[in-house]
């Protein structure tokens, strides 16, 4: 559903275009599909003056892609035109190919097996700011409370328990 509604926008790019019309047909996103419709964005990036490079990593469990841009003030004339000429690259790539990939089964299976898995814990963080979680509890669900924890507190309960690893830029990416 979420390859048709893609594949439904004007603006997609034609290349992101390809790769989403593929996941459609064959029924998922695999991985190296996946990181070669990123790569769209970060032409898209390069043909506007900004070096992006991709580095793999697990989310929730799930083999990831994750970006690190190397924004040149004096390429833009404010921050403003930066913003605006990034979001159109990933309107046009990256959103609709990391929305198809995160909604295929496969990807929703593993999040409701980490939500198993980690909900004792989450729970329990939680419960330190009066938030309690019911055991039907959708993974948009959790992650809204754990954002509403984390602005009024501080406190990143899906960081602290294990649910959400942390990732860091590689220290070599720019070489």
């Amino acid at each position: 559903m979420a390859a048709e509604q893609a594949l439904a926008s004007e603006s997609l790019d034609p290349a992101a275009r390809q790769v989403i019309q593929h996941a459609a047909d064959t029924g998922a996103m695999n991985y190296e599909d996946y990181k070669q419709g990123l790569d769209i964005y970060i032409e898209c990036m390069a043909n506007v003056g900004v070096e992006v490079r991709m580095y793999e990593a697990t989310d929730f469990g799930i083999p990831a892609i994750r970006m690190a841009e190397r924004y040149m003030p004096e390429v833009f004339s404010d921050d403003a035109e930066y913003f605006s000429v990034r979001m159109n690259c990933a309107n046009t790539s990256y959103f609709p190919i990391e929305t198809v990939y995160q909604s295929q089964p496969s990807v929703i299976d593993a999040k409701a097996e980490r939500i198993n898995r980690y909900l004792p814990a989450l729970s329990e963080c939680l419960a330190e700011f009066g938030v309690s979680m019911p055991e039907s509890v959708t993974f948009d669900e959790i992650m809204q409370t754990i954002a509403q924890v984390l602005n009024e507190s501080g406190v990143a309960c899906d960081r602290e328990t294990g649910f959400r690893e942390t990732t860091s830029v590689p220290t070599d990416i720019w070489d």
